[in-house]
């Protein structure tokens, strides 16, 4: 009979571990953590953007992204915001005789909003304004939806499966990385 004993020293790699455990772990988990956000993150800006069809770089401003630390070890995506006014929704008045209305680029083609009109107020601000009654006063700006609630309706699923989809590859790499940080120590 013929044996084979394989004995191997396993003092470097419990010295290792334990290295990784006080110092890298809590650091590779937040890392990981952060990267995971802020992957989620971009498919959020990107599909609320698509969604409701405005640049990327002005749904990336209202859109906060609170980073993870060691001691709180939560990544937070919020999305702030009021109502978007028309006019950013590419807002064209219609130059028809009677009530010609104004027409915006909503979801699913152009929209008409009858008797509606484009104004600059005083102040320099230009919106899409509706009268409620035949008197000329008051007036009312119509809006199209907020950030947040686009957000909250369509996008934030797909940003959780983002999230879902590449943390564990995250967390493997962050691990491996302070493997090897523990080991040249």
């Amino acid at each position: 009979m013929i044996d084979l004993d394989i004995t191997f020293d396993y003092r470097e790699v419990e010295r290792a571990l334990n290295a990784m455990e006080r110092k890298q772990l809590p650091l590779a988990t937040t890392r990981a953590i952060n990267k995971t956000a802020k992957q989620a993150h971009t498919v959020a800006v990107k599909e609320t953007a698509k969604d409701i069809r405005l640049p990327q770089k002005d749904v990336r401003a209202k859109f906060k992204l609170l980073k993870a630390t060691r001691r709180h070890r939560v990544a937070r995506i919020i999305a702030t915001g009021k109502r978007v006014p028309l006019t950013r929704f590419n807002a064209k008045q219609l130059k028809q005789l009677k009530r010609g209305g104004v027409t915006y680029k909503g979801k699913g083609g152009r929209k008409k909003i009858p008797g509606a009109f484009i104004a600059r107020m005083p102040s320099g601000h230009v919106g899409v304004f509706t009268r409620q009654s035949k008197k000329r006063l008051p007036i009312y700006e119509k809006f199209g939806p907020s950030i947040p609630h686009v957000f909250l309706e369509t996008t934030r699923a797909k940003a959780a499966k983002q999230a879902r989809r590449v943390w564990k590859k995250n967390m493997e790499h962050e691990l491996r990385f302070a493997l090897q940080r523990a080991r040249l120590r």
